[in-house]
């Protein structure tokens, strides 16, 4: 079971990235952090598998997952970031246009 959460939390990343790293709005990040972290995403899932751990186990995993959710919440805030900084560039100013009165 130890090597299956491992797994999932690896793979939870990897897709994480992917699908934040694709989004083009603001609504569609959240959308997309949806499966992840959401209330039947999968990392409460995961927080629920805890229950079948030995107590020996569930601290380590415990923090192992809770790192996982620390780098989701940091990929939806950096995809955000950069999504905000996008629409600044929109707004520059561009001096090849012509003036207006």
């Amino acid at each position: 079971m130890l090597d299956e959460i491992n797994a999932t939390c690896e793979r939870i990343v990897a897709d994480a990235e992917r699908a934040l790293g694709e989004a083009t709005s603001e609504a569609e990040v959240h959308q997309r952090k949806a499966p992840f972290i959401g209330r039947n995403g999968e990392l409460p899932t995961l927080y629920a598998k805890l229950r079948d751990l030995p107590k020996e186990q569930r601290g380590p995993v415990g923090k192992q997952i809770n790192d996982v959710r620390a780098r989701v919440d940091a990929l939806v805030k950096a995809r955000l970031d950069g999504l905000a900084l996008e629409g600044l560039r929109g707004d520059e100013l561009d001096v090849t246009l012509p003036g207006r009165a």
